[in-house]
């Protein structure tokens, strides 16, 4: 029987591993190391057409968090077995192997407080949500408050945004604000290549800010000369807010901490998610401080560490 070899490739076009094939269907290797094996899916492709068949005793999975639905942590542990060993990420911190760090929550009041005439149904589940986050994404003054925030940034900073659209009013505001920064743009159509050249450059300079879309950057790359974390809007989701906390975690000689901007708004959806995260920065043991920010006046400041 003739074997084929195939080489397995990682993002930065990097070997990982050889496999033969001995057969149309099946893989052999000696052993198998999954990083970030939280994307190991039911349905994702590396799970259905490498992962299935590598014929191996040997795999194990390393990642910094489950994923939340059960049928995916599920799939996890039946390609490559139980869990067998948690370490939190306070333990981590205590024993120095990631940075400390703490979030500032900055919860954002509109007077006139926003109305919103949707209404979720059936048919459109998501309608009130949507306008929820358009008004967000559009409001000047909320807008404004981050290139305001972003300037008193002295070193570096990943700024983490949803949407394209906003991506690029974030980085319009961004450069008016702090025009001598140097101000970069990561989203889908940036090549690898591109955003190693971005990592890269934050960790030659301290005067970077990177404007990303939150799905293209919450897993993959690192930046070790990263200082400020600033979620323009991040959700609910526990695995997206772990992950993408997860891109600043690294040491470095000139960072104390890494520095977490929370922006939540008051307003339903705001309120709601801002709950869930509160109740995850509690969970992780990640300090945090409460300031509201009202559009009349220049906000107040509560302690709940």
């Amino acid at each position: 029987m003739k074997i084929k070899k195939i080489e397995i490739i990682n993002r930065n076009n990097e070997a990982v591993y050889n496999l033969e094939i001995k057969d149309n269907n099946n893989y052999y290797a000696n052993n198998i190391l999954v990083s970030n094996c939280h994307k190991l899916r039911a349905g994702n492709e590396i799970n259905d057409k490498i992962i299935k068949k590598i014929k191996t005793p040997h795999k194990f999975g390393f990642t910094g968090s489950l994923p939340e639905e059960t049928k995916d942590s599920w799939n996890i542990v039946k390609q490559l077995g139980p869990v067998i060993y948690e370490k939190k990420s306070e333990k981590l911190r205590e024993e120095g192997y990631i940075a400390n760090m703490e979030a500032v929550v900055l919860k954002i009041s509109y007077d006139p407080e926003p109305i919103f005439t949707g209404e979720a149904s059936i048919e459109k589940p998501t309608e009130l949500y949507n306008q929820e986050c358009d008004f967000i994404y559009t409001n000047e003054f909320r807008n404004n408050t981050i290139g305001k925030l972003v300037s008193n940034f002295d070193k570096n900073a990943l700024v983490l945004v949803d949407r394209l659209e906003h991506q690029q009013l974030i980085i319009d505001i961004i450069k008016k604000y702090c025009p001598n920064r140097n101000v970069q743009m990561v989203r889908g159509d940036v090549s690898m290549d591109a955003r190693e050249e971005i990592r890269a450059l934050m960790e030659r300079n301290n005067d970077v800010i990177c404007v990303a879309i939150g799905s293209t950057f919450a897993t993959g790359i690192s930046i070790d000369n990263l200082h400020y974390l600033l979620f323009c809007l991040i959700g609910k989701a526990k695995l997206k807010i772990l992950q993408s906390i997860g891109r600043g975690l690294r040491l470095h000689k000139n960072k104390d901490k890494l520095i977490i901007f929370d922006l939540a708004d008051d307003l339903y959806y705001g309120l709601k998610h801002l709950d869930m995260r509160l109740e995850l920065y509690e969970e992780e043991k990640i300090q945090y401080v409460t300031k509201e920010i009202k559009q009349k006046d220049e906000g107040r400041t509560t302690d709940r560490r």
